[in-house]
């Protein structure tokens, strides 16, 4: 299955990283291999996460929390394909991600 990670998550990833590096150093890394775990699990069984609450389209957009920080992976499951569309901080205005999901360039 093919994984699609938009650049602007990447962003939002590394930006969260650093701020927690901030305020305790390894915190940001623990973020990274938290992130990156969420990712293995959601390749593995895309299915086992349940779809985005607040996201009522037609698109099966669904959400994986990160384990030990107040964050989620937003993701669209395609027959052929993981779209990540956001690491978002679970607290940020939800679906402040949608025009990424419209996007035909993802």
């Amino acid at each position: 299955m093919k994984l699609v990670i938009r650049p602007e998550a990447t962003e939002e990833l590394y930006g969260s990283a650093q701020w927690y590096d901030e305020r305790k150093p390894g915190l940001g890394h623990d973020l990274m291999d938290e992130a990156w775990s969420a990712i293995g699990r959601i390749t593995a069984t895309p299915t086992a996460f349940g779809r985005y609450e607040f996201y009522r389209g037609t698109e099966n957009v669904r959400r994986a929390r990160i384990v030990r920080f107040p964050c989620s992976v937003i993701f669209v499951h395609e027959p052929d394909c993981i779209r990540i569309l956001a690491f978002a901080p679970d607290k940020r205005q939800p679906l402040y991600w949608l025009d990424r999901l419209r996007d035909a360039g993802t």
